[in-house]
């Protein structure tokens, strides 16, 4: 009876494939959004009469602030 309590419960899945399965679907998701992000500066500029160089600027901005934080992240 006591080997029994020793005994640990394994998963017949690996953690580590969930890990990769996370970051894959996360990288899937933003990858997408920054890659789309030329589509929508017509339109921005359009409706909301903002010029190319503030859109660019802004997207500039992102883009540093993700890439400098994702090390710490």
């Amino acid at each position: 009876m006591d080997s029994l309590s020793r005994t640990r419960y394994q998963s017949p899945l690996y953690y580590g494939w969930f890990i990769v399965a996370v970051t894959f679907f996360i990288s899937f998701v933003t990858v997408g959004s920054r890659s789309g992000f030329g589509l929508f500066v017509k339109i921005w500029e359009k409706d909301f009469g903002w010029d190319r160089t503030d859109i660019a600027v802004a997207f500039v901005v992102g883009t540093l602030v993700s890439g400098l934080s994702q090390p710490f992240l």
